[in-house]
């Protein structure tokens, strides 16, 4: 009689613990799968933020205002002829800059943007080069030649300006990059072609390490 009970008991032993593994085994799967879900939605959302960054840099990159556009030598065209009258009178003369480095920067006195990089460029003019750099203006679209005048003494200028009312001279100069607005500048290499183009406000450090870099480079 004793041997069945024995049996009896180690038989639902044998069930209780078996149940009991499959418990703790749901409770590992259950784990797992939550686990896996949370690693799945944070990957997902790590790679939308990497795809969103990547986006941001590559639009950044695209964005053309500000950047050097530079022109292999070996791809340079002879620039339009510069002419017209000068603020505060006289016309430009441009056999007196033959074989000079020229840094045409188009601005107006109603431009907030060309107010900002003015002082900028009075540096750059201010500065010394391996060979000669010279700094002109056109003075797009003012109201009266006075405006471009008081402009020019207000921020002191050290170079001169084309009265450009009608925009002729920067459509004709850059008509790649006139149709922007303004400010815009164009660089034009000792040879008279174009060399360098800038849509908006120009960055100093930037223009200053080209403009070296042109003018150590032999003629």
């Amino acid at each position: 009689m004793s041997t069945p009970s024995r049996l009896g008991r180690s038989a639902a032993t044998v069930v209780a613990v078996w149940l009991v593994g499959v418990v703790v085994l749901g409770l590992v799967i259950a784990h797992l799968v939550g686990g896996t879900a949370a690693g799945t939605a944070a990957a997902t959302a790590t790679t939308a933020v990497t795809a969103t960054g990547t986006a941001a840099a590559t639009a950044a990159a695209a964005d053309p205002v500000g950047r050097i556009e530079q022109v292999p030598a070996r791809q340079r065209v002879p620039a339009a002829p510069i002419v017209g009258e000068l603020l505060g009178g006289g016309r430009y003369d441009a056999a007196a800059f033959a074989g000079h480095i020229r840094v045409v920067n188009a601005w107006g006195s109603w431009c907030t943007p060309c107010r900002q990089e003015l002082p900028a460029l009075r540096r750059l003019a201010l500065a010394t080069y391996a060979s000669p750099v010279d700094f002109l203006g056109l003075d797009e679209e003012e109201t009266s030649m006075a405006a471009g005048e008081a402009m020019a003494r207000l921020y002191h200028l050290p170079y001169r300006s084309i009265y450009d009312e009608d925009k002729s001279m920067y459509d004709a100069l850059a008509p790649l990059i006139a149709p922007s607005g303004v400010p815009g500048t164009v660089v034009i290499d000792a040879q008279g072609r174009v060399a360098a183009t800038v849509i908006g406000a120009v960055n100093e450090a930037a223009l200053g390490v080209y403009l070296r870099q042109l003018a150590a480079q032999p003629s």
